[in-house]
């Protein structure tokens, strides 16, 4: 079988800041290549070839070449794919993956097989509103109209699954979650977190970008009706304008210590762990989120997790031994459930620790062979 990835842009350096989603698609791409025996090929954009070639570790350019053929998506090359490939993985594009389930369906009669490892952007345009940023209609529509199209649809969690359902009733939906890059947070040592719950200030993580659905303005005005004082820190970009609104909202309040709110940008993951070490507790307060993998990093190290139920990993979290879904996805809920969780403080390491023990039952060698198993079956 002809397996071909779309990867978006990415930085020159295998050290410079990526999003969640394309360290999703980087780990994703990398445990493929571990465990399928057959030749991959990534259609790219810009310079996305030499990161791929530093983190792929080829010895010669030549090899690189031969194994894992990089190619510039283009509109060309992307018909290309759709005649010459059985199964074409979208990683961080819905659009191009889109265009080719439907030029493979409607011009070739291929059976075609769809993969959403992002947002849905029918439902990210419905929350954004009028915010830029937004995903444009046409980009909109044709993703809605793919699903009509794609005789199977894999994606990463129940909540995707339940929208795409909502939209398509007779969908042929799987879900296959995904793995974190368990090596790039091993270091970190446990007793150092524990250190800093020591008579010192709660310690809020959250990874989010500067858009509206990631629910930010909610944790802030949240933390204003914290009984008790946290830090808090936040890493990602985005919006400038939604930043703004974020900043003017911290000097404006009455009840908030801009000292103690900060925004770290995009960072890279060998940062993010570090950061991680003297964290106490990991929110993510998105209004709708496919599955951030930010949630996982934090569930591998240890971290009690609060997010809502508008995050698509929510489902890990259905005894609420290891973290707290917020039923209503408000500020007032997102301020309850954080003052239920500062009475228990001692609880906090106990749920970390079952969030260790949950992650360490996902590895990326199952998911591959079930993404691998669900493609084979067509």
């Amino acid at each position: 079988m002809n397996i071909a990835f779309i990867i978006g842009h990415l930085p020159e350096s295998a050290d410079g800041a990526i999003s969640g989603q394309k360290r999703t698609a980087i780990n994703l791409i990398q445990n493929f290549k571990r465990n399928y025996p057959h030749k991959i090929v990534i259609f790219g954009l810009d310079k996305s070839s030499n990161i791929l070639f530093t983190l792929f570790s080829f010895k010669n350019k030549n090899t690189f070449v031969r194994d894992l053929l990089v190619i510039r998506t283009g509109l060309i090359n992307l018909i290309i794919s759709s005649l010459k490939y059985d199964f074409v993985i979208n990683t961080t594009h819905v659009f191009f993956s889109s265009l080719s389930i439907l030029l493979k369906k409607l011009l070739l009669k291929k059976t075609s097989v769809l993969h959403l490892s992002p947002g849905l952007l029918f439902k990210e345009r419905m929350i954004a509103g009028n915010e830029p940023g937004k995903p444009g209609l046409f980009a909109v529509w044709l993703e809605k109209f793919t699903f009509c199209y794609a005789d199977s649809i894999i994606t990463t969690s129940h909540l995707a699954g339940e929208e795409i359902k909502n939209w398509v009733k007779t969908a042929n939906v799987k879900v296959i979650q995904f793995g974190v890059d368990l090596k790039a947070f091993s270091h970190i040592n446990n007793s150092k977190k524990q250190q800093a719950n020591s008579g010192q200030k709660i310690k809020i993580m959250s990874v989010a970008s500067f858009y509206r659905i990631k629910g930010l303005d909610l944790l802030l005005r949240a933390l204003e009706n914290v009984d008790e004082s946290c830090e808090l820190l936040i890493a990602g970009d985005g919006l400038e304008s939604y930043k703004n609104e974020l900043l003017n909202f911290i000097h404006n309040s009455p009840k908030l210590n801009k000292h103690q709110i900060k925004f770290l940008g995009q960072i890279s993951s060998k940062e993010l762990a570090e950061i991680y070490k003297n964290v106490d507790l990991y929110i993510q307060p998105s209004r709708f989120d496919v599955f951030p993998n930010a949630v996982l990093e934090a569930m591998h190290i240890g971290l009690p997790i609060i997010l809502t139920e508008g995050v698509g990993s929510n489902s890990m979290f259905g005894s609420q031994t290891n973290g707290i879904i917020c039923t209503k996805i408000n500020s007032e809920d997102i301020a309850e459930k954080i003052n239920q969780i500062l009475l228990y403080k001692e609880e906090l390491k106990l749920m970390g620790d079952r969030n260790k023990n949950i992650i360490k039952e996902t590895s990326w060698e199952k998911i591959i062979n079930d993404l691998i198993d669900s493609v084979c079956e067509y």
